[in-house]
């Protein structure tokens, strides 16, 4: 059974003792300190941001991140009209092309 009470102080000194020396996951961290999953990083994230600290993203973590070709066809579906501004917002293709072909291949689908 995984705890519900209040943190102690030793707990709380134990989960960075854990998280900075150890550098152990949370995931990890929880099942030490018999806590519910996701407890130790509310924690460590509460203290942290109260102390003026940011936290890294754990390894394996959902990062959204760019490539230099997706912001160049940003850019080039920006420069082009669409019908409505509800088609540009979208993303729907222009006049005489269909969403599908640019999946099979017929062409840039511009």
């Amino acid at each position: 059974m995984t705890k519900k009470l209040p943190w102690t102080d030793e707990e709380v000194a134990e989960l960075f003792r854990l998280r900075d020396v150890e550098q152990l996951m949370f995931k990890d961290i929880d099942v030490r300190l018999n806590r519910r999953a996701g407890a130790s990083w509310q924690k460590y994230d509460a203290v942290a941001s109260a102390n003026g600290k940011r936290i890294k993203p754990e390894p394996g973590a959902i990062t959204i991140s760019v490539t230099e070709q997706q912001i160049a066809e940003r850019a080039a579906r920006a420069a082009l009209s669409h019908r409505t501004l509800t088609a540009a917002f979208f993303g729907d293709p222009l006049p005489g092309y269909s969403a599908l072909d640019r999946r099979r291949g017929n062409g840039d689908a511009r």
